[in-house]
């Protein structure tokens, strides 16, 4: 459907490690041979802080308190280390939206730190959502990722300018339940993120049951509107082929 997309954004699952570690690791690897067969580079989310409806494989305060090396340290390095310079990986999102409550931050901290000692030529990004969060996560990312839905573009493209660091949008183009309605959203965002020269990942591209990529009948509650660019059963969405005329 999307001959010219040249990147994914794939999120990982702590719980499913936890489940089953070496059969995770397998997938995680399968996952990335597969992109590379398409020529695609890959940015692994490592964690998320997002709270969804439904929740979806969220790291909890408590966790972000405790002892970091033994609640994150295996699952980081059993990750991490068998992509070790692979040149597939275009960057490691550390966290998903961290709302940067308590001692965030410091937690954020210990998975860049964690990620570049197991491999020191990675890139790492975080997905956030303000220019504050962004600005304060800075120097965690080695390339910004703010998640821009709601403009704003100027303030970010000077933030990274003030730092020197470069600026993608590793989450874009708001849902719609309408087809039509959520065509023209994308081909207004897109177009906004391309005229000021900024990346992106429209989110997302497959339909599933974590929040926001489903449809109503699935007993879920709506917010943002469907942001799919493809069906559960495989096909495209209607008029959801208005990607390929921003990517190159």
């Amino acid at each position: 459907y999307f001959p010219k997309m040249n990147a994914v954004r794939i999120w990982l699952s702590l719980s499913a490690y936890r489940e089953n570690p070496t059969r995770f690791v397998q997938n995680v690897k399968q996952a990335v041979d597969s992109c590379g067969d398409l020529d695609l580079l890959v940015v692994p989310v490592v964690f998320n802080r997002w709270v969804g409806n439904p929740a979806w494989d969220v790291v909890t305060d408590q966790e972000v308190a405790a002892d970091f090396d033994a609640t994150f340290g295996a699952y980081l390095r059993d990750v991490v280390t068998p992509l070790r310079g692979d040149g597939r990986i275009l960057a490691w999102d550390l966290c998903n939206e961290p709302p940067l409550i308590g001692g965030e931050l410091a937690w954020l901290g210990n998975i860049h730190a964690k990620v570049k000692q197991i491999n020191p030529t990675a890139w790492t990004c975080i997905g956030t959502v303000t220019v504050d969060q962004t600005r304060q996560c800075a120097p965690f990312e080695d390339v910004l990722t703010p998640h821009l839905y709601f403009g704003g573009y100027p303030d970010y493209v000077q933030l990274a300018k003030d730092l020197g660091k470069s600026l993608i949008s590793s989450e874009c183009c708001w849902g719609s339940l309408d087809d039509a309605e959520r065509v023209q959203r994308v081909r207004d965002e897109l177009g906004a993120l391309k005229n000021y020269k900024i990346g992106f990942f429209p989110h997302a591209l497959y339909e599933s049951y974590v929040a926001d990529l489903h449809r109503p009948q699935y007993g879920f509650v709506d917010k943002p509107g469907y942001m799919a660019f493809i069906n559960m059963d495989g096909s495209l969405r209607a008029g959801h082929e208005v990607y390929n005329e921003f990517a190159r």
